[in-house]
């Protein structure tokens, strides 16, 4: 077995290890860093998308603004997956 196909081996083993845990449920601080990357990423992809207003607003107000609105948007959307998986809880439907 060559070196190259032992890394292979080792991503595909790891990438299914990871995905058999992520099957479980995450205690509330995972959850929690989990939001929270998901804010950095998006007020990221804002702030970047968003050079014209960089230059004449300034960046810090910029990124302020993209940062609400990342908060805004992963805050509904985790509260509408919970509501979501309550909802499928209590109808017994998966």
């Amino acid at each position: 077995m060559s070196r190259s196909h032992s890394v292979v081996c080792l991503v595909v083993a790891g990438v299914l290890a990871l995905g058999s845990g992520c099957a479980r449920q995450l205690p509330a601080n995972s959850l929690a860093q989990i939001q929270q990357d998901n804010v950095r990423q998006l007020s990221m992809a804002c702030y970047w998308h968003h050079d014209g207003e960089r230059i004449v607003a300034g960046s810090a107000e910029v990124f302020l603004a993209c940062r609400r609105w990342a908060e805004q948007r992963v805050q509904a959307r985790f509260t509408k997956s919970a509501g979501t998986v309550a909802a499928s809880a209590l109808t017994g439907t998966p």
